[in-house]
């Protein structure tokens, strides 16, 4: 996952189909589908000596671009000539792409999708505020403007939103909910406030439990749209009969390696049916309910993904009201019945029926994960899986080297380097699927006159673990572009440097690869 907000340098991007001079790019961001936090704020400095009609209709004439739908198409107002925002965006498409500029004066956006489209807006958000919602996105480059209604000069402050959370669409572009026929809401607001919530692998107490009310006016059905159901267990069509809000109840933001499950459970506090949609963090829609036998909705991700899932908690029947617990936990732990309704749940409280608590479950699972990792941790001394590099720094500043691999996710780099402290190169996150041997080994002597740089190649969200001479722990997510990692390790010593590449996704085991090494 990535988010990466930059000044731009000096040379900037220039709308060569426009034809305007050079100007400064105030943000350059890279972000991928699920990513956090939602929505994201950017300070910018909205308008400049341009009128976003001539901005638009000088590119559309050289190039027969074309508009887009999306929007109130109204290209008004004053905006700079370079981007205010050029956006790296990676989306499989089933997520909205919501982008909003607020200020306390009249706004106005000028948006350029991937595919050259145009897209324009004044006053479709609250108020006076511009808003455009893409609701199937493409992966590629944005160019944002920032404009003003209006002549003005660049430099007024506001602030631009981007989102992929629906309750982030202005109140004026949703349907209107169904009435019980008085003319009053079937269920009262529409709106919930979403609770986040953030957990890493192997968190504690297990199960973490929130509590909120059930339910809402919309069916799952007509929330989701179109949106395609993932497989899921019984009755999954029949389950998007449930109510729930607009907005998701929670906003759950987990980090794992993918070797714990994950088990999402919504109990019924007092008499309920309760229905449970979850959206993964790929987008993919999930859906469970309860049984008159059986009230409580059950989702198990076997191998759960990292990133952000949105959970709504919903009831069966429309006239139905009350609260339900959500029990979040990686070891099949639900609520106790005895503690719903205080918001929290005793992790060594007594299972029923069971004589061991869930924290010493937790502690057993714990230990022999531990165990498990201490018989197949990673291995430097094994041969490398892509092949062995043996050049002189120099060498590498004259030409880099390329080593391709194919991954091998049979290790949760996460996990492997939980315990190590990491240096200082990349994000230093460790993340992703590897497997037990370095996919390659570069032995490098002489002295480097610049950074070591570690580049990961390959069409998927890649990782990087490396391993120095002196011991040292070096990690990466998504330094380089897209989502691709880079490592860039500065004053690095001559010896054998053991490289890990991995996929940020245990699903691309067996995808090919490859991993660049350079001195600049």
């Amino acid at each position: 996952m990535k988010i990466r907000v930059f000044a731009a340098g000096a040379a900037c991007a220039v709308l060569a189909a426009a034809s305007v001079g050079a100007q400064e790019t105030e943000h350059e961001i890279s972000l991928r589908s699920g990513f956090m936090p939602d929505p994201l704020g950017l300070t910018v400095s909205a308008g400049g000596s341009m009128s976003a009609s001539d901005l638009v209709s000088r590119t559309r004439g050289v190039g027969g671009a074309r508009m887009g739908d999306a929007g109130d198409g109204h290209c008004r107002g004053s905006v700079s000539q370079a981007p205010t925002v050029r956006m790296d965006y990676t989306t499989h498409g089933r997520m909205p792409l919501i982008i909003t500029h607020r200020a306390d004066f009249d706004t106005t956006l000028v948006v350029r999708g991937p595919d050259g489209t145009w897209y324009c807006d004044d006053d479709s958000g609250e108020g006076l505020d511009a808003q455009l919602v893409l609701e199937s996105p493409r992966t590629g480059t944005y160019e944002i403007w920032a404009g003003v209604f209006g002549r003005s000069n660049r430099g007024r402050e506001s602030t631009l939103s981007l989102s992929e959370l629906r309750g982030q669409i202005a109140g004026s572009n949703r349907p209107s909910p169904p009435s019980r026929g008085n003319g009053e809401p079937a269920s009262g607001p529409d709106q919930a406030e979403t609770q986040i919530v953030q957990l890493t692998e192997g968190f504690t107490p297990d199960p973490h439990v929130i509590e909120a009310e059930a339910g809402g006016s919309r069916t799952a059905r007509r929330l989701t749209g179109s949106d395609v159901l993932a497989r899921t267990g019984q009755e999954a069509q029949r389950c998007l009969t449930g109510h729930v809000t607009d907005t998701p109840t929670v906003r759950l933001e987990y980090e794992t390696s993918g070797f714990f499950p994950l088990f999402l459970t919504l109990s019924p506090v007092g008499n309920l049916n309760t229905a449970l949609l979850v959206r993964a963090p790929d987008g993919a829609l999930f859906c469970a309910q309860g049984t008159s036998d059986e009230p409580g909705a059950q989702l198990v991700f076997d191998d759960p993904q990292s990133g952000a899932y949105e959970i709504w908690f919903g009831r069966r029947v429309l006239s139905q009201s009350g609260q339900a617990a959500l029990a979040i936990s990686e070891i099949g732990a639900t609520a106790d019945e005895d503690d719903l309704g205080s918001g929290w749940h005793d992790p060594d409280a007594q299972a029923p029926g069971d004589s061991s608590s869930f924290g010493d479950i937790m502690r057993a699972l714990s230990g022999l994960y531990d165990d498990a990792q201490d018989e197949s941790a990673l291995d430097a001394s094994l041969p490398p899986r892509g092949g062995a590099l043996s050049a002189s720094f120099n060498d590498l500043a004259a030409r880099a080297h390329t080593i391709n691999t194919r991954i091998n996710a049979t290790h949760g780099l996460g996990s492997e380097l939980a315990s190590v402290t990491v240096g200082e190169a990349g994000d230093r996150r460790c993340r992703g699927h590897s497997g037990q041997a370095p996919d390659l080994t570069a032995e490098i002597s002489g002295r480097a006159q610049g950074d070591l740089v570690f580049t990961a190649e390959g069409d998927f969200d890649t990782t990087l673990a490396v391993l120095a001479p002196d011991g040292t722990w070096y990690c990466d997510d998504d330094s380089g572009r897209g989502t691709q990692a880079v490592l860039a390790i500065s004053d690095p010593e001559p010896g054998t440097y053991a490289v890990w590449l991995g996929a940020f996704l245990r699903s691309r085991d067996g995808a090919d690869g490859a991993v660049q090494v350079s001195v600049r």
